[in-house]
């Protein structure tokens, strides 16, 4: 099993409404690309939380296991991912999304199974920050309408 990282600092909380932009789809794609880096962007199930790193000094993260169960863009050949989410503090990451079990969208990143980046902006929790949307049908067609535009890699 490979490990991916995606780095985060803040986690408030998320609503199951979560709506997915073609702009950040196109925004997330082109900085995957500009980086050089392999993207993913795929549906799956949370398997295991992973456990909960405490109080740090440093960044810590909480290793997440996806059941990949549909690749939306990228390859990706295992039929599970371990992503790491920053997470300094004594609280789990939040329910919702992460709850065992649950299906949803998940945007990641890396290079050579190292750590660049994933999400984009904002200085809060939301599923924009961390790359991580509740799989309902106008999201992963949002993606997949997108992609669709794109050049074969």
């Amino acid at each position: 099993m490979s490990l991916i990282f995606i780095m985060l600092s803040v986690f408030l909380g998320a609503s199951a409404g979560d709506s997915l932009s073609t702009a950040y789809v196109q925004k997330f794609v082109a900085k995957a690309q500009a980086a050089k880096a392999s993207g993913l962007i795929m549906v799956g199930t949370i398997e295991d939380l992973g456990e909960v790193p405490g109080a740090c000094d440093d960044l810590a993260f909480q290793f997440v296991t996806f059941r990949v169960e549909r690749l939306l863009w990228g390859t990706w050949h295992n039929s599970t991912i371990r992503v790491g989410y920053g997470n300094c503090g004594p609280q789990p990451l939040p329910d919702p999304p992460f709850k065992k079990g649950a299906k949803v969208i998940v945007f990641v990143t890396y290079d050579n199974d190292k750590f660049i980046y994933g999400g984009y902006g904002g200085d809060e929790y939301s599923a924009e920050r961390i790359g991580v949307f509740p799989p309902l049908e106008n999201n992963v067609t949002t993606v997949e309408h997108y992609v669709r535009t794109l050049p074969k890699r």
